[in-house]
């Protein structure tokens, strides 16, 4: 059976496809993953960057994430004593964007319809649509302060809020300990290598 031969077209949008996925594989490398390899601190000072950074990402917070990092850098030094780099942790934000904020935010407020009982509607998909649309209709001007704090206070973006708590606990979990073994793996990996250059180098002057 003879083969199918591929349009011009399709040829083409294939490749631009292949050239988008390959542009952001480059980019979250240069970006995500060489920043944590040149870190120069013990694993669990990157994993923390990491973990704050994507968990951060999973919350209703979309315009002040970068703010968001920088206060819990704030008070994990100041209250928990232990730091990470803020601007590692602002970089793994990424994960919030426009394509995955939707789904997100809407898993984020069906979990906060399950803490808070709302059996009845649970899923509230109707809701959250009709509010996600206002979050960008909303006038941040001074006669629409009563409209932005009842979105606030009453609308879904407290059970959002409320949501994303679980879900950035599992993904600190989670991140925290993917880059600790990414991180023990590299260093591991590094050592060995520079034990055999300089097994080689004693070799070659012996």
């Amino acid at each position: 059976m003879a083969k199918k031969r591929k349009t011009p077209h399709a040829v083409r949008a294939r490749r631009k496809q292949k050239s988008f996925y390959e542009r952001m594989r480059r980019l979250m490398h240069y970006q995500l993953i060489i920043p944590m390899l040149r870190s120069k601190h013990a694993p669990e000072y990157t994993a923390r960057s990491v973990a704050i950074g994507f968990a951060v990402g999973i919350t209703p917070t979309a315009g002040l994430q970068l703010i968001s990092c920088a206060l819990a850098w704030i008070i994990a030094k100041k209250i928990f004593k232990w730091d990470f780099n803020v601007i590692l942790a602002m970089a793994w934000t990424w994960n919030s964007n426009t394509f995955t904020i939707p789904p997100i935010y809407y898993i984020c407020f069906v979990t906060g319809q399950i803490m808070l009982g709302n059996w009845h509607d649970v899923f509230g998909y109707q809701a959250f649509a009709q509010h996600f649309e206002g979050i960008f209709d909303l006038d941040l001007s001074w006669d629409s302060v009563g409209d932005v704090a009842d979105f606030l206070v009453t609308g879904v973006f407290l059970k959002m809020m409320l949501g994303s708590i679980p879900w950035f606990v599992l993904s600190y979990w989670v991140f925290y300990r993917w880059t600790m073994r990414f991180m023990e793996r590299y260093h591991l990996a590094r050592s060995e290598r520079q034990a055999q250059k300089r097994s080689a180098r004693q070799g070659a002057g012996g």
